[in-house]
């Protein structure tokens, strides 16, 4: 995961969200600590958003609520430690959407299945992909079709820059790719800051990243974006226009970070959790504090309607990684 401008998700918005709690209904079937499992470490995107959450979710747990950092394998570590918790409502995961849908299709020997190992709870937010150019590509190139010409004139240059093989950004950029029939070399970083940082510097022609990996240098006039992956345009970006309506409709894909416990967990539970992260979620605290990071609230109106979305992008996944021939990585 790539740091979502951490700096300025300060210490004091944190005391901001933690001063006014929700009045919730106790949740879970024992007494004692509750925990929230982040597969990432302290500071990134993901462990930010759950001790958002998390914040506002210890008044549903009288005993607290803990944040546990369980960071490895891009978040995998976390969610094959977490299929072994009690089901009894006192344990809870953040992870993004990729570790459920996508991750089974691209990585070999999973540890875990998303479809049975979890009891799906809510989305609690989302963000986009974008597609950036840097000082490498002229000025002149604004679209995405130009960019394609630039590539098309320029094939030793067609290239993008990823946080990693086998990552969302990879395989949105291949099928990218593959839909519009032009050649890019896919140029593998340890993360999205590496990426971005040679797109800046003229290292790499363009990338593909999570919308607020970009985002200050694209205010900065650093690097353009020529195309977001939400279905409609992103808030703060306006002028930028989606891949749908660039021609390439295929290409709408939103990340979400959501909630899910161990499988087994009661229903009843998974309601009354679901009902709380929708009422964190319209909190204007916290939709100011998910804005600092890029990020748009985005929750699911039932555990049922969560599941049905996960089976959905599991299986939209499937179709890509087959479209584009791409082969599990050990």
């Amino acid at each position: 995961m790539e740091n979502l401008n951490r700096r300025k998700f300060s210490a004091a918005t944190l005391a901001l969200l933690a001063s006014a709690q929700p009045a919730f209904a106790q949740t879970g079937s024992r007494g004692g600590t509750a925990r929230l499992f982040c597969g990432f470490p302290p500071g990134d995107a993901a462990d930010l958003v759950a001790r958002m959450y998390a914040e506002k979710l210890r008044a549903a747990f009288p005993q607290g609520l803990i944040v546990e950092n369980r960071p490895g394998a891009g978040g995998r570590t976390a969610l094959d430690l977490f299929r072994r918790e009690a089901a009894d409502g006192y344990n809870l995961l953040l992870t993004p959407s990729s570790m459920l849908t996508l991750a089974p299709h691209a990585v070999k020997g999973l540890a875990y299945d998303p479809l049975k190992d979890y009891a799906p709870i809510s989305r609690a937010c989302s963000n986009a992909f974008a597609l950036s150019v840097g000082p490498m590509v002229p000025e002149s190139v604004k679209t995405l079709a130009q960019f394609l010409a630039w590539c098309q004139a320029n094939p030793s240059l067609a290239n993008y820059g990823t946080s990693g093989v086998g990552t969302t950004m990879h395989l949105l950029g291949a099928n990218f790719a593959r839909l519009s029939k032009v050649s890019l070399n896919m140029i593998p970083y340890k993360g999205g800051g590496p990426a971005a940082t040679d797109l800046v510097g003229g290292q790499v022609a363009s990338v593909m990243s999570t919308l607020p990996g970009v985002m200050e240098f694209a205010k900065g006039g650093r690097v353009r974006i020529l195309a977001v992956s939400s279905e409609s345009r992103w808030p703060t970006l306006p002028d930028v226009p989606t891949f749908a309506e660039s021609g390439y409709p295929d290409l709408t894909v939103v990340q979400w970070f959501g909630f899910v416990a161990p499988a087994g967990t009661p229903a009843e539970v998974l309601d009354r959790l679901n009902a709380q992260i929708r009422q964190i979620a319209r909190m204007p605290d916290v939709v100011k504090s998910l804005e600092m990071l890029g990020l748009a609230p985005s929750v699911s109106a039932s555990p049922r309607e969560f599941s049905q979305d996960i089976r959905n992008e599991h299986e939209r996944w499937r179709g890509v990684v087959q479209a584009i021939g791409f082969k599990a990585e050990g």
